[in-house]
């Protein structure tokens, strides 16, 4: 029902109608209670803006039994840039707006309500040819060559220029949309609609307007203009609703990006791989895929060098000779084995095992070489004639047969 769903989207009542805690609210609270105050989320981008008078209500909510907080109310951000905000992460957003509704939704790639328009800036002290801050850092005991850190600086100044591009699309594809929005203000809009759909449509389009005009980004971009093409099917919505998938698909590619920048700066081939899947989908550019590709491979050889690094070093000496001698033997070479047998027993070591090894695989060469010597020698001479079997079966079969012949007379006669 379409005003039933657009009075829940815009009034702020929750979806869900349940009052009670739910048990993700409670994790996300508690992990929020753990954390630093000021600090930046983990698990973004995206970070969600929400009211900061609005998330200290939900937690009293949800840890200290008070009334319920009502729908996310965000329009005090946008009113009046002087109040507090605070961030979550997706994941925790999507769970609270699910079940409280409200809005609008902010979406930001960073912890900036409004962030400076145009391509990222870099940090202090970096550049975007060599972003200092930002090289890889290997995971503990994978190591790091001289290769994969080159090849990791290559990768960070790329991703950056990558997400710089993504956000410039989207710079430009918001003037755009603004362009847009005053041209269905002044014509397609400008007469009032009908009184069936008036209120609807009319709350529907102020939405978009709002959501436009303060940039609230794609996600709500898209709640809102979903809404509205539910009352409006016209066609002079179509350049308006492609102008939000541009921007949708182009923040989404800033998301991916920044979650392949996070993995590898940490050196973490899981997440780069997982991320590498999205990022053909998005659009990326085949170009930053193929160099991505190249340091995953470069992050599995490290990951294998040190494997095999840590397994020489906490090898038992017992296990290491008893490793190389089945080598030894499955290579059938004899002096290897005896020059373990010998090492070992230099060493202290039990060489019983290998020395059982070694005199077996030297009675298989010795029967080998007999068997050979036969057989050379069976075919220089001539074959022996073959025995006559014939009087050797009669005297098998003889004896057996005789009581049997004596019962079939004894029958023939009584019959």
């Amino acid at each position: 029902d379409v005003s039933k769903s657009l009075s829940l989207l815009c009034t702020g009542d929750s979806l869900e109608g349940s009052l009670e805690v739910s048990p993700d609210e409670t994790l996300i609270a508690e992990r929020m209670a753990s954390s630093p105050r000021a600090a930046t989320p983990e698990g973004g981008p995206p970070y969600f803006a929400v009211s900061a008078v609005w998330l200290r209500k939900w937690r009293r909510f949800v840890q200290g039994g008070a009334s319920p907080p009502g729908p996310v109310n965000n329009n005090i951000l946008l009113d009046d840039k002087d109040s507090e905000v605070a961030w979550m992460i997706g994941d925790d957003w999507h769970v609270v707006h699910r079940i409280h509704g409200g809005g609008p939704v902010l979406r930001r790639m960073t912890c900036e309500l409004f962030p400076r328009q145009g391509p990222s800036t870099p940090r202090q002290g970096s550049s975007t040819e060599d972003d200092g801050a930002s090289r890889p850092n290997p995971r503990p005991g994978c190591g790091s060559s001289a290769a994969q850190r080159s090849q990791g600086d290559r990768v960070l100044v790329m991703l950056r220029r990558t997400v710089d591009f993504h956000a410039d699309r989207c710079h430009r594809l918001s003037r755009d949309l603004d362009a847009e929005l005053r041209r269905l203000l002044s014509g397609p809009w400008a007469p009032s609609p009908d009184k069936d759909t008036m209120d609807e449509l009319i709350e529907a389009r102020r939405r978009i307007t709002t959501a436009i005009r303060v940039s609230c980004g794609g996600e709500e971009l898209r709640e809102a203009w979903q809404v509205l093409r539910k009352l409006d099917s016209s066609s002079s919505l179509e350049k308006l609703g492609n102008l939000v998938s541009d921007i949708c698909m182009h923040e989404e590619a800033q998301v991916v990006l920044a979650c392949l920048r996070q993995a590898v700066q940490d050196g973490d081939r899981l997440s780069l791989e997982t991320w590498l899947e999205q990022a053909a989908a998005v659009e990326c550019g085949s170009e930053c895929v193929a160099q991505l590709r190249q340091h995953l491979r470069l992050l599995e050889e490290s990951e294998r060098a040190a494997l095999n690094a840590r397994t020489e070093d906490t090898d038992d000496p017992a296990e290491r000779l008893w490793r190389l001698s089945l080598a030894a033997l499955e290579a059938g070479d004899l002096d290897a084995l005896s020059d373990l047998v010998a090492g070992a027993r230099g060493s202290g070591l039990d060489a019983s095992a290998v020395a059982l090894l070694a005199e077996g695989l030297r009675t298989r060469r010795a029967a080998a070489r007999s068997g050979a010597s036969a057989s050379n020698a069976a075919a220089s001479t001539p074959p022996p004639a073959a025995p006559s079997v014939g009087p050797q079966i009669d005297e098998i079969i003889g004896p057996q047969s005789q009581p049997f012949q004596q019962q079939q007379q004894q029958q023939q006669q009584q019959q």
